[in-house]
C-alpha cells in the first residue's frame, strides 16, 4: 500500500507539472467560454483554492456532526 501511495504521490507531482507547463505554453488571448466551461473553471478554481500538504495533495475536508 505504501509503494502505490509513494506512485500516487509521484503522478500527482508529475500531473500538476506537466499541465503548469501546457499552460504557460499558450499563445495569445483564449476563444470565447461557453457558460459550461465557465461553470467547469470555476469548479477547478474552487478545489484549487482548497487546502493542501506541502507536496501538494489537497486535505480531505472534515464534517462536523451536529447533536
Amino acid at each position: 500500500m505504501r509503494e502505490i501511495d509513494n506512485s500516487l504521490l509521484e503522478l500527482d507531482q508529475r500531473l500538476a507539472e506537466a499541465a503548469i507547463k501546457l499552460s504557460e505554453g499558450v499563445p495569445g488571448p483564449a476563444p470565447d467560454v461557453n457558460p459550461m466551461q465557465m461553470l467547469l473553471m470555476q469548479l477547478i478554481q474552487q478545489k484549487m483554492a482548497a487546502p493542501r500538504t506541502e507536496a501538494g495533495q489537497f486535505v480531505k475536508k472534515t464534517t462536523e456532526k451536529v447533536s
